[in-house]
């Protein structure tokens, strides 16, 4: 098997050199070629990414059913070609070393992890799955941060492997899902930082219902427990493509949880109770939707993000 995976590993960093000499405007039009083959000869995921958007973009006042279904197919469709971009980046990503992500990259805010850093405390990072979010961790080792990503591990042994290695061969720690909360600690108190994507379905015990644009949707109460527990500062770091082709980054200061302060958010030992990890989780979904709301044509649709909140084998309402 390690044998296999060096070989695949080979092949995807020659195809990644490919993809990396290509010019921008090339990729881009493969991408959107790709994106109308995806959404109408080969529509996997189409229904899901489509209903995703219905939930969260509601017919508009005067809007005819037919508008509507036209907004959010040609939304559908930028999806799917920032989608097929980001593809061909986790191939190319291989050849990127600090000049390229200079040039590759716009990053503001820095100045907020540089102080974390300086005074040589942990702390946590918010971020979701919006832009190219995978790129985030190369900015993260970029910017000598320490950074630290709790991960699952993928079905397929040998694309787990892939993934890991490709993962790690720039500094990126890899904590694995179970028992994380004692790795965050122990990552923490070594002043490292610890990345959060908190808008994936987690069901119970680890995630409660919350609301996300309005919809309930199951999120993940971690961050909300370890970090008032612990007392650490969450920053937060969003990143979307520009038109050009390269990507900004945003990093923003410690988000002011100074709410939850109050006496019905906590518990007899004073950390958070239900109704307080609900309160933060909010806070932080609040932040999410205000960047998803600047490029919802670059937000990670095609996943169930409403599982069990919402009806995902229902009609799409103009099919009604």
């Amino acid at each position: 098997m390690k044998l296999l995976v060096k070989l695949v590993f080979i092949l995807f960093y020659i195809f990644g050199g490919l993809i990396f000499l290509t010019p921008f405007f090339v990729k881009n039009f493969v991408a959107e070629c790709v994106a109308r083959i995806w959404f109408y000869l080969v529509p996997i995921k189409k229904k899901i990414l489509l209903l995703n958007l219905s939930f969260v973009f509601q017919r508009k006042a005067q809007e005819s059913m037919e508008e509507y279904r036209e907004r959010l197919e040609h939304l559908a469709l930028r999806n799917m070609h920032h989608t097929f971009l980001c593809v061909l980046e986790l191939f190319e990503r291989f050849h990127w070393d600090d000049r390229t992500l200079q040039k590759k990259t716009v990053i503001e805010g820095n100045e907020f992890f540089q102080a974390q850093v300086r005074a040589g405390q942990g702390f946590f990072i918010l971020t979701a799955h919006l832009g190219n979010w995978e790129l985030i961790t190369r900015v993260g080792a970029f910017l000598k941060i320490r950074l630290h990503i709790i991960t699952k591990n993928l079905r397929n042994s040998l694309f787990n492997d892939l993934w890991v290695q490709s993962r790690k061969r720039y500094g990126l720690a890899l904590l694995k899902e179970e028992g994380s909360g004692v790795q965050v600690l122990r990552s923490i108190e070594k002043g490292a930082s610890v990345g959060f994507i908190l808008d994936q379905h987690t069901g119970l015990p680890h995630g409660m219902k919350v609301k996300f644009f309005g919809v309930d949707a199951w999120s993940p109460k971690g961050l909300a427990i370890l970090s008032s527990r612990m007392e650490v500062p969450v920053l937060w770091s969003f990143i979307k493509r520009l038109p050009d082709g390269r990507h900004f980054v945003k990093i923003g200061p410690p988000i002011d949880f100074s709410l939850l302060n109050a006496p019905q958010f906590r518990n007899a030992k004073g950390h958070l109770n239900e109704e307080g990890q609900k309160a933060h989780i909010e806070i932080c979904n609040a932040l999410i939707e205000k960047f998803v709301q600047e490029c919802p044509e670059q937000y990670l649709w095609i996943h169930k993000r409403f599982k069990e909140t919402r009806d995902y084998k229902q009609r799409l309402v103009w099919e009604l």
